[in-house]
């Protein structure tokens, strides 16, 4: 018992002046970003268009927007809501720029969001430059506010309940400081 006491006396003191800073060096946290609208279909219609705007400052913790070094996209998705046995076809805006776009596609085959990698949705390059521009100005300090707006045709008419999820995902990277 008293080796025992010795030995973590020792390993104790030898922690203690080492100085382990490591402990102490800043870091980097990936931070999501969830930009997204649920758009109602309305019962009865053959057609939809539909906008909400969205402050993208609002979406992450508050803490981190002196300390973000980095930014990224990382999905761009569309899925449905609701059963039905038609189709639809839809254009998805950020700020008035087309970012996404489906063509003709089974309403329920998109129960789970299909991404612009699966290739059923289709994404226009100047919309995704246009969204990391507008992260960029996250990164240095702005209130940022997008309008996300879908318009499209749906058929035969929507049955109720119907709706219409947008999802543009993002991080952001903060460096965390140590003590």
């Amino acid at each position: 018992m008293k080796a025992m006491t010795v030995i973590l006396i020792g390993l104790t003191t030898a922690l203690l002046t080492m100085g382990f800073n490591c402990v102490n060096d800043p870091f980097m946290l990936s931070v999501n970003l969830p930009i997204s609208a649920l758009i109602n279909v309305d019962q009865g219609t053959t057609s939809y268009n539909e906008s909400q705007s969205i402050t993208l400052n609002d979406q992450f913790d508050h803490s981190y927007a002196d300390n973000i070094k980095s930014y990224r996209v990382y999905d761009l998705r569309i899925g449905t809501i609701g059963d039905f046995s038609g189709t639809f076809s839809g254009n998805v805006y950020i700020d008035n720029t087309l970012i996404l776009s489906v063509t003709n596609k089974a309403w329920n085959s998109f129960h789970t969001p299909q991404s612009v990698s699966g290739g059923a949705v289709q994404q226009n390059p100047q919309g995704l430059q246009y969204l990391l521009t507008k992260l960029s100005q996250v990164q240095s300090g702005q209130t940022v506010v997008v309008t996300l707006k879908t318009t499209g045709n749906i058929s035969p008419a929507a049955t109720a309940g119907l709706q219409i999820q947008i999802e543009l995902l993002a991080q952001l990277d903060a460096q965390v400081s140590g003590s």
